[in-house]
């Protein structure tokens, strides 16, 4: 069988290496890989028109968003949030809620 996504890994890798990982994984998530053909279009106009550096940064950020979709990235790079850290659920768990007034304690029982 030919994979016809191969210019599309080229074009990719030579953004960058997240951008690759990211259009691999466009094409493992669809049932027929004409369906990522959009996406990958899509990915290099946005390097076109945002740089490689920021697109590859968009990718991996997307990827530990466990995202990998056209319209994370679009609004990754729309927003300018590819250099912001990925929030974990756990990040503040070692920080207490600092005493305040509306703090309500032990008044419920």
């Amino acid at each position: 069988m030919l994979i016809i996504f191969y210019p599309y890994r080229s074009i990719a890798n030579a953004i960058g290496i997240h951008t690759a990982q990211f259009v691999d994984a466009l094409f493992e998530n669809v049932d027929f890989e004409e369906q990522a053909y959009k996406s990958c279009q899509s990915i290099i106009g946005f390097s076109k028109k945002y740089g490689n550096e920021r697109v590859d940064l968009a990718c991996n950020k997307a990827i530990s968003l466990n995202s990998v979709n056209y319209t994370t990235l679009r609004n990754i790079l729309k927003n300018g949030q590819e250099l912001t850290p990925v929030l974990t659920l756990d990040s503040d768990a070692d920080t207490p809620t600092p005493e305040h007034d509306n703090l309500r304690t032990g008044e419920w029982s």
